[in-house]
């Protein structure tokens, strides 16, 4: 009877952890699957090369304090390097972060 008792708890705590496991996988991968979304508004930009914690060329747009490359500022009419030696733009912009850069939904320079 005492082995039984005992298999039986062993095997509900198997089962508790092994249940914290799979919730916690569950929670790890919707997260990194859900990307943030970045309102429209006017954000500065900046060339990497001004940017200490960058060092080299690249379009660069500031969300949330920090600056973040953009991704796909070719398909918005960027060039490679379109604010190089810049200290800073601004441009109007929506979109969202997503492995770290910036998706721009929408992008428009300011002068």
């Amino acid at each position: 009877m005492l082995r039984l008792l005992s298999l039986a708890v062993l095997c509900l705590a198997l089962a508790a952890c092994a249940g914290d496991s799979a919730s916690t996988s569950t929670t790890d991968s919707a997260a990194s699957i859900d990307a943030t979304v970045v309102a429209l508004d006017t954000y500065t930009t900046k060339c990497g090369c001004k940017i200490d914690e960058v060092g080299h060329c690249g379009n660069y747009i500031e969300i949330g304090g920090e600056f973040v490359e953009i991704s796909n500022g070719k398909a918005h009419g960027l060039g490679p390097m379109e604010w190089c030696g810049q200290d800073h733009g601004s441009c109007e912009a929506s979109g969202t972060i997503e492995d770290g850069k910036f998706v721009a939904k929408t992008f428009e320079s300011k002068e």
